[in-house]
Formats: structure tokens, sequence, C-alpha cells
């Protein structure tokens, strides 16, 4: 039963009307349907062998990461959000043969009894087309995907927009900036700027295993364990890590304002603040709960919150800028020249200078604005057309 069903999957899926990842991943999570899982692989499959073949040399290490991956869908299948299965697997699989890549720098014996490193005549380079997967996985999701969807998967636009949830202009405008910033980032590795992404098709053989291991069909390889344990612990780090981050972050912020703050002239002891109301008493026994706020309600706020934070980042901001004008001034000053603060100024001004520029550089690749020079007139027109959004009678 379970293979007839398979087969009638493929067949719906070959046909028109596509059963959505989303149920397949659904049926697989709460009833454990092998013949789910089985469809989700062979669905997937180029899309995973692709970077595992075009990162790793060995046929057999690329075997490794293509099992690790799809282990790791079945750990995670409850966890995915979303509907691109595709642009997951994709960097999972990224990062599986990336991991194996290393440990096997690490320890060069470890491949030494299977190097079928001889290249397909009329193969792409391995090196580049690595390089090109490995940048692929590492673009932001609105750009990364469309990519997966049309130039690995082999998707209409029209499929996409639907995947994607976007409409299909959308959809081309990312690609071709996608394609853009790919190009950009492949010229700073010193690879020549020739973006072809040519799909692998994976071998039955390796397809039929990995459904079989991910169902529990067979015993897991300890290498192909290994690796996957590994892979699912990194994905977990980046949580920890994003909240350290942030947590840093405030406190350099804070330690930043506190010393333009106390840098700047004392200002005068202001008038002692109106005292704080007491709480509200609860409302009592039988009385009406508050109403709740109309969406029309929480967008003021949010505008009003906005405003609120625009005024003091702005004030910061000023005051930062300020606090470095007088430095200039104190020292600059005809007959009071102070040569060995004036260099030290400059160099801290280079250093923030350099600190600044990659966030420019994302601010531009957000906003799909190339090159990151011309991000003051993308803002430009970014805020007209917000403009308009938010007042359809403004000129």
């Amino acid at each position: 039963m379970p293979h007839r069903f398979a087969r009638l999957l493929a067949a719906t899926a070959e046909g028109g009307d596509r059963i959505p990842n989303a149920e397949l991943l659904r049926q697989f999570t709460q009833d454990r349907n092998a013949a789910a899982f089985e469809l989700l692989v062979r669905r997937h499959a180029d899309t995973v062998w692709t970077p595992c073949r075009r990162l790793l040399r060995s046929e057999a290490d690329a075997e490794d990461a293509f099992q690790a991956t799809f282990l790791i869908l079945a750990r995670k299948a409850g966890a995915i959000r979303g509907t691109c299965v595709g642009g997951w697997l994709h960097r999972v699989a990224v990062r599986a043969a990336l991991k194996l890549r290393a440990r096997n720098a690490r320890d060069p014996a470890a491949t030494s009894e299977h190097l079928s490193t001889v290249p397909t005549p009329g193969a792409p380079d391995p090196d580049i087309s690595g390089i090109v997967q490995e940048e692929l996985a590492q673009l932001p999701d609105r750009y990364r995907l469309p990519v997966v969807l049309c130039d690995l998967e082999g998707r209409t636009y029209a499929e996409a927009a639907a995947t994607l949830r976007c409409p299909v202009g959308t959809v081309a405008g990312r690609l071709s900036r996608a394609r853009v910033i790919l190009r950009d980032r492949l010229v700073r590795r010193g690879v020549a700027p020739i973006l072809v992404l040519s799909v692998s098709a994976a071998p039955a053989g390796v397809v039929r295993a990995a459904s079989v291991l991910a169902a529990g069909g067979s015993a897991v390889h300890p290498v192909v364990s290994s690796l996957t344990e590994g892979v699912l612990h990194a994905m977990r780090t980046p949580k920890w890590k994003m909240v350290a981050g942030l947590t840093a972050g405030l406190l350099v912020l804070a330690g930043a304002a506190i010393t333009a703050y106390g840098s700047l002239p004392k200002a005068p002891t202001p008038m002692p603040s109106a005292p704080i109301p007491a709480p509200a008493a609860p409302p009592e026994k039988g009385e009406p709960a508050p109403k709740a706020k109309t969406t029309e309600e929480l967008v003021q706020d949010a505008k009003a919150r906005f405003a609120e934070f625009e005024r003091l980042k702005l004030l910061l901001t000023e005051a930062e800028l300020l606090n470095d004008r007088r430095d200039i001034y104190a020292a600059g000053r005809p007959g009071k020249e102070d040569a060995a603060a004036l260099a030290k100024k400059v160099t801290e001004l280079e250093r923030k200078i350099e600190d600044l520029k990659p966030r420019q550089k994302f601010y531009a690749d957000l906003f799909g604005i190339s090159p990151p020079s011309k991000l003051p007139e993308g803002i430009k027109k970014i805020k007209e057309e917000m403009k308009k959004l938010e007042d359809p009678k403004s000129p």
C-alpha cells in the first residue's frame, strides 16, 4: 500500500495538481507517512544533491551529506515554517557539505579510500560551482528563494510567485537582483563573473537510500549520524549567538550614549517631574474588560512610537556628530593647533567610517540598491514611494 500511494502521489505531482509541500510535511509529522516523505525526497533530490556534489569532490562524501540533509528534514519537519521547503533544504545541504569538507580537511585520511574526484567531461569547474552554491546559501531569503525555485528547481515565475505568495513581477525583480549580488560576490572572491547555476541530477540509488534511511528502514552510518548531529547543533547555536549579540550590541550602544552624553556641556538642572500617577484599579467584578484596539488605532500607536524613536535616534546622532566637530574645532584653532590630537581624531574617524561601510552595504542590499554609493538616492525614492502609499492624496 505505501508503494502504491507513493506512485499515486508521484503521478499527481507530475500533473498540474501538485500536493503542497506543507501537506506532505503534515502527513509525515502527524502520521509518520513514509510515502509522503519519499515524495518530498524525490521532489527536492536535485536541489539537495547539487550543492553536495559541487562542494564535495568525493561522490561518497556527497552521498553522506545528502543523507544527512534528509535525516535533518525528518527530525525538523514539524518546525519548518513557510512553504519553500526546497529553499530550506538547500541551505541545510550547504551546511552539511561545508561541515563534512572541513572535517575532511582536518583528517585527509578519512577520504583517501574513496577519492572519486575525476570530473565528468563537460561538467562545471567544481571549485567555482561550489563557491556559487556557498554564496547562494548566504543570500537573504528574499533573494535566495527565487533563485532556488527558478534556477535550481526549474519553476516558472508564476509557480515561484504562488509558492512565495508575492506578485510575479516581484519574483522577477528579486531574481534579477540576486544574480547581480551573486556576480559581485564572486568577483570579490576572485571568480570570473559568469554565473551559471547548473543542476546535478541525483542518482536514483542515492535517492532511494535516503528515503529508506530517513523512514527508519535501515541503519544510519556513523559518519552520517555524526554529521547530522553536528549540523543540527550548528542550526541551534545561531539563536543563542543572536541573543548574546543583541545584548552586547545594546550594552555597547548604551555605553556610547553615556560617553557622548558625559562629554557634552552639562545641561541645566531639570524641573522636578510630576508625580507618577497610581495605576488604575482593576475593573470590578462584572465590569466589561477594556475594549481591544482596532487595527487603525494600532497603526496610529505604531506611527507615534516610530516618531518618538526617530526623534531620539536623530538627537543622539546629532549629539555624537557635535562631539566630533567640537574636538576638531578645539584641536585646530588658529594659533593653538594640536597636531597630535588632530592625528588621533583623523584615525578615530577613519575607523568609524570603516565600521559604517558594512552597514551601508547591508542596507543597500536590503533595499535592492547597487552600488552602495547610490544609497542616498535610493532612500530618497523609497521615502517618496512610502509617502504616496501612506497618503494617496499627496502629489
